[in-house]
């Protein structure tokens, strides 16, 4: 899989845990790993709004709890420079992050990524 991405591609694979959150970091340059402290209760918390506030058409309060949950599961990776020349992410999401697709198509800037 490795060889097959780009230089400005990233495979993310997220392991959710009771506690805690794990991202694995393909990219052509190597694979990272980052676990961030991150309550499932909670997580679950913020992906029932989110998906709730994103079905209501023309309604954008969604975009608050999306960036929120793009700086827990995005930011700490942009942070550590695991995304660094990275323009497309590819996400394997596991457990309730398999619900919600728009945390990881915008980041904290609200530049469309794609997913």
């Amino acid at each position: 899989m490795q060889r097959r991405l780009r230089d400005d591609e990233a495979l993310i694979e997220y392991v959710v845990g009771r506690d805690s959150l794990m991202a694995f970091v393909v990219t052509r340059r190597g694979v990272a790993a980052k676990t961030t402290a991150l309550r499932l209760a909670d997580l679950n918390a913020r992906i029932a709004l989110l998906r709730d506030l994103a079905q209501r058409p023309g309604d954008d309060r969604w975009l608050k709890p999306a960036g929120r949950l793009s700086a827990d599961i995005i930011t700490p990776l942009l942070a550590d420079g695991q995304l660094s020349g990275i323009h497309r992410l590819y996400v394997v999401a596991h457990g309730v992050l398999t619900t919600s697709r728009s945390p990881c198509c915008r980041s904290a800037r609200r530049r469309p990524a794609h997913c």
